[in-house]
């Protein structure tokens, strides 16, 4: 009974032996099949290539603990039930190394058939964010990748390809940096670089000043000292030869300018892509109100991978300047005397304030202009004025006449609002004044201007020539026809009360012409010598507006048609006008003075002109003489005169004879007009 009933359950541990023994054998059998490679062919831009092989998706640490747990399963069923049964058999390393050559073998036939594949689509990595999907195409078909092998060759010419739209674009630190073949199917992903700016401060400025090396007698420490120092107490010393052999070095100084300013004038956007664009930066190179010169300027990439763009530059000393001079009022002819102040990059970022004083006397209250505006380095910005200014004369006491001796009011000047480069200037003035008059009558005027110009060209034989237009639309309204002036009350005799309006236009066309004619011989001890040419100069301006313009512009009109040898104030308010001037300039080479340490090259010029106006007055304007007659204005004259420049002053004084017979000697102040 012992020994039948033992039998059954000796099967019975066996069986379940077993099928542990083949469960154990299943699941590792498993384990192994699910481990596949993957072959990836890669082309760097540089020209080496790599290829890659690796394991499905599986999550690594439940892969991990699930091959330890069966590994230290499989090694027990081994010691206590495979190893008695054969103890003559031992596990080799001959079922792994035959699998790794099995799978080294399938990744070098996964490599031959990628390098063999025919490339069927070229696209761009996900993390480019410029390069258009037709572009890289095009430049993948003129390279011959598409519908080729993937070579080196064939790779390095559409990135050329793709580097050439990249700086076409401004673009200049973007490129291709390889391509990768992923699957059987033909498609290509390119790697690319798109380095974008520092989303902090895409652009850092140092400052730096030019120092001079003053070496000590005893050999100790030199000292330093500013060049523009130095060179100003060469100049007050009259020494010319103190610049010789000078040792210089630059000294890290402190500036006012921001960069926040520069990045926006550069379109430096930050955390955008970094862009160059020429023209913005030869601008910021020129000598400008912020920097007086750029030294050093380089892209640095920063350890997060953007980029930021680093200036080392000299700023500009000069930042606030006090002018004065003597001139004439545009509205009343007379003499006055001006102050202006001006401070340039006030806040940093090219700022420029300015107030402006004129007076005719002591006595007499002075016209005052205070301004401020950015140019944004000479090639646009904005001028904002506000004006309180003296258009007549307060002591003449005409009961005929009560026209307006004192302007109020504002204006907005935008440069180059129309995109036309430096060289097309444009601008567009918004204005808005408030005139009164003697006897307290006033009026309101609203005007917009737009000009172009002066546009420069050059012409043939080192000839040039500039074009300057202007255009004005406005009107002028009353509270009613009472409060209107003298000149506009028929006009507004028709309003029945309320508000009058007065619409008005002007315009206004200058060219200019310098044309040289021939260089002045030079005498043998003064070969080095600069060689200044005769010249012809020309100049006619076109004048016109309509019948409400008001009285004060038609006297500054008046003014502005000057012939030599006329009394400034002889035109009278004017209504059109066409004026033309022709000089012939030729240089007078003077001797030169000469001192033990100085050497002054004289600058003396002699002129030859004729001047001649055709103009027609404002309507219901007598002639200021009652000699003259009529509307209509004719003046002619020719002349003779010399230039001459003392101390930085330049003193005109000609000698002309007018169309009615008088001779007369003209002096004044100030250069000759050119093309600009």
């Amino acid at each position: 009974m012992v020994v039948s009933s033992s039998l059954p359950s000796s099967m019975a541990r066996r069986k379940r032996s077993n099928l542990s023994i083949v469960l154990h054998l299943i699941v590792v059998i498993a384990l192994l099949w699910t481990t596949t490679t993957t072959t990836t062919h890669t082309i760097l831009v540089d020209g080496s290539s790599s290829s890659s092989a690796g394991m499905t998706r599986v999550p690594m640490k439940l892969f991990s603990n699930t091959k330890e747990y069966w590994s230290k399963q499989f090694q027990s069923t081994w010691n206590h039930t495979i190893s008695p049964l054969f103890p003559s058999f031992k596990p080799s390393s001959s079922s792994s190394s035959s699998s790794s050559s099995f799978e080294d073998e399938e990744s070098k036939d996964g490599m031959t058939r990628l390098q063999n594949t025919i490339i069927t689509s070229v696209s761009a990595s996900k993390s480019s964010t410029l390069l258009p999907p037709h572009t890289v195409t095009q430049s993948a078909k003129r390279g011959g990748l598409l519908g080729q092998k993937l070579e080196n060759e064939n790779v390095a010419r559409t990135a050329r390809l793709l580097k050439q739209w990249y700086r076409r674009h401004g673009y200049m630190l973007h490129g291709v940096t390889g391509a990768t073949l992923t699957d059987t199917n033909g498609s290509v992903e390119l790697s690319v670089e798109e380095p974008k700016l520092n989303k902090d401060r895409p652009v850092a400025i140092a400052f730096a000043e030019e120092m001079v090396v003053l070496p000590n007698q005893d050999g100790a420490n030199p000292n330093m000292m500013p060049l523009r120092e130095y060179n100003r107490t060469a100049r007050k010393n009259k020494n010319k030869k103190a610049n010789a052999n000078l040792t210089t070095t630059f000294q890290q100084t402190n500036g006012r300018i921001r960069p926040s300013a520069v990045s926006k004038f550069l379109r430096l956007e930050p955390n955008e892509h970094f862009r160059f664009l020429a023209d913005k930066f030869q601008t910021l190179e020129r000598p400008s109100n912020l920097f007086r010169r750029i030294l050093h300027k380089e892209y640095a990439k920063l350890d997060d991978g953007s980029v930021q763009l680093r200036i080392i530059a000299e700023s500009n000393p000069h930042t606030r300047h006090l002018q004065y001079s003597i001139g004439r009022n545009a509205f009343t002819g007379r003499w006055e005397g001006c102050l202006d102040f001006e401070h340039v990059n006030l806040f940093g970022g090219g700022e420029v304030g300015g107030i402006t004083v004129r007076s005719e006397g002591v006595d007499l209250a002075p016209s005052l202009r205070v301004r401020f505006g950015n140019d944004y380095f000479g090639t646009g910005g904005y001028c904002m004025e506000g004006f309180n200014e003296w258009i007549g004369c307060e002591q003449d006491e005409d009961e005929d006449h009560d026209d307006a001796i004192l302007r109020k009011g504002g204006s907005i000047r935008w440069m180059n609002p129309l995109g036309i480069s430096h060289k097309r200037k444009n601008g567009v003035t918004a204005s808005f004044e408030r005139t009164c008059t003697r006897t307290g009558n006033c009026e309101n005027i609203g005007s917009a201007t737009v000009a172009f110009g002066p546009n420069v060209k050059e012409l043939p034989r080192n000839g040039l020539h500039s074009l300057f237009t202007s255009w004005t639309a406005g009107t002028r309204f009353f509270a009613n026809a009472e409060s209107a002036s003298a000149a506009a009350a028929d006009a507004a005799a028709d309003a029945d009360g309320g508000y009058a309006l007065l619409p008005y236009s002007s315009g206004s066309i200058v060219t200019r012409q310098i044309f040289p004619l021939s260089h002045l011989p030079t005498s043998s001890n003064n070969n080095n010598a600069k060689r200044r040419p005769i010249t012809l100069a020309l100049r006619h301006a076109l004048s016109t507006s309509t019948r409400n313009l008001p009285k004060h512009e038609a006297n500054a009109l008046g003014f502005l048609a000057q012939v030599r040898g006329y009394k400034h104030e002889s035109n009278g308010p004017i209504r059109a006008s066409i004026v033309g001037t022709a000089e012939i300039r030729v240089p007078v080479p003077l001797p030169k003075m000469l001192t033990d340490d100085i050497e002054l090259t004289q600058d003396g010029k002699l002129v030859v002109f004729a001047d001649w106006l055709l103009a027609s007055r404002a309507a219901a304007q007598p002639p200021p003489h009652p000699e003259e007659g009529g509307s209509g204005v004719r003046k002619s004259s020719v002349g003779i005169g010399i230039r001459k420049s003392i101390r930085d002053v330049n003193v005109k004084c000609d000698l002309c004879c007018t169309m009615d017979g008088n001779v007369g000697v003209l002096g004044s102040l100030g250069q000759d007009f050119g093309v600009v």
